[in-house]
Formats: structure tokens, C-alpha cells, sequence
């Protein structure tokens, strides 16, 4: 039986892409191309820079950048990775920068970088501080009506926190869901949820959201 939400994000050009391409985010695999689809559209004939943490280990390296590359072909698509090896995908309008997405330096030096974004999906290390710090500072670079990616949220589920992925106090399946009562209530203290956690960044980042969207293992923010 086909769920409701799959008849509603159909199948598109880009999960064909990505079919095509071999990226796991297809419906083959993961199955998110139909809901980026959703909102990715309206940027499809744009000119800008797309930025993906994450070029993907051996089997899976380089194929999402290359289907982002042939579904926005007036966009730069910019991979990051920790490899070196992952320059290896780099061709006409793909480029990949190295380093350590831990390090608030090299965020900082991205940020430097590419100052102005669309889209920013994050396929990186799915390590919970990684998630976090690297959405708190790249967040700022995107453009009114930007979109900031979270994939694989499913590790902060047991037992994947046993599995190396459990850096932090806070999960990042969490956090994202205290900004999501943040942006609902605007803040206010809410009986269900330990609100009282939040941060000064927290608040300050709640403020510049529009939308927080949950598909799966995936999280997908607007920003005003």
C-alpha cells in the first residue's frame, strides 16, 4: 500500500536524476528526492551555490553532487568532506572543499567562503555535535526563503548512540525538535517539553526560522 504522504510528494525529475546517478537519497534507497523535490523546485532555474556536507563514503562518493549539478544547472554545487580523496569527484560547476566539519575554524573559514546559500543539506557525519554546531554556523548564510538540510536524524535513535554517534548531552533529534516548540510558541515556555533547556543561540536562531518540516530520518528548515 502506498502511504498517503508518498502519493502526495510524487516521484520527479530529481529522483530520476538521482536513479540515474546512483545516489542512496533516491527512491531506491532512502526515498528523499520526492520530498526535497517539494521544495527544491522553486530554485531549480536559479543561479546560486548549494552547499552538501558530506561527499559520501567510496561506494556512494560524489553521486548526490553530480545529481544536484544536472537538476540545477545554473547552480555551484560545493561538497565537503574530511577525505582528500573526495576532490576526486570535483568537475564542471562541482567543487569540494576539505576539511573537518568539527572544527569551528574551518565552519568559520566555510562561512568566509561561501557567504551566500540556497540550500544547505548536511550528509555528513551524522555525529550529534557535528549536526548541531555545523547548522548553528552555516545557518546565517543562507538567503530569505534558504533551506538547511538535516539528514539521517536516526542516529540519535538507540541503538545508534551506541554506535559512536553520541558526542553530546543533547541528541540531535532533540534539539531540533525544542527549536521546532521555539518557533511554535515563539518561545514560550511549553508544559510538555523542557523548554527551560534552551540556549541563548537556540532563541536567537528560532527567530530567523519560518518552518521546521520532519520526513523520516530527515529535517527541513526555512528560513525567514
Amino acid at each position: 500500500m502506498i502511504s498517503i504522504t508518498k502519493q502526495f510528494f510524487e516521484k520527479g525529475k530529481l529522483d530520476e536524476l538521482s536513479l540515474h546517478h546512483g545516489t542512496d537519497k533516491s527512491s531506491g534507497r532512502h526515498d528523499y528526492m520526492r520530498f526535497y523535490e517539494f521544495y527544491f523546485s522553486k530554485f531549480k532555474e536559479d543561479s546560486f551555490t548549494l552547499l552538501e556536507l558530506g561527499v559520501g563514503p567510496e561506494r556512494n562518493k560524489g553521486k548526490s553532487l553530480l545529481t544536484w549539478r544536472d537538476y540545477f544547472q545554473n547552480a555551484n554545487i560545493v561538497g565537503v568532506d574530511i577525505r582528500p580523496d573526495a576532490k576526486t569527484v570535483e568537475t564542471e560547476r562541482v567543487n569540494v572543499e576539505i576539511g573537518n566539519l568539527s572544527s569551528s575554524g574551518f565552519l568559520s573559514a566555510l562561512v568566509k567562503k561561501y557567504p551566500v546559500n540556497k540550500i544547505i543539506i548536511d550528509d555528513a557525519s551524522h555525529v550529534w555535535s557535528h549536526q548541531i554546531l555545523a547548522f548553528e554556523m552555516l545557518f546565517q548564510t543562507l538567503v530569505q526563503g534558504g533551506l538547511f538540510v538535516i539528514e539521517d536524524v536516526n542516529t540519535s535513535f538507540s541503538p545508534f548512540n551506541e554506535k559512536g554517534y553520541a558526542d553530546s548531552h543533547e541528541d540531535a533529534f532533540s534539539y531540533f525538535s525544542r527549536l521546532s516548540y521555539l518557533v511554535g510558541g515563539r518561545g514560550k515556555k511549553h508544559p510538555s517539553y523542557q523548554v527551560d533547556l534552551r540556549t541563548p543561540m537556540q532563541m536567537a536562531l528560532a527567530k530567523k526560522i519560518d518552518a521546521i518540516c520532519f520526513y523520516g530520518d530527515t529535517i527541513l528548515i526555512v528560513k525567514k
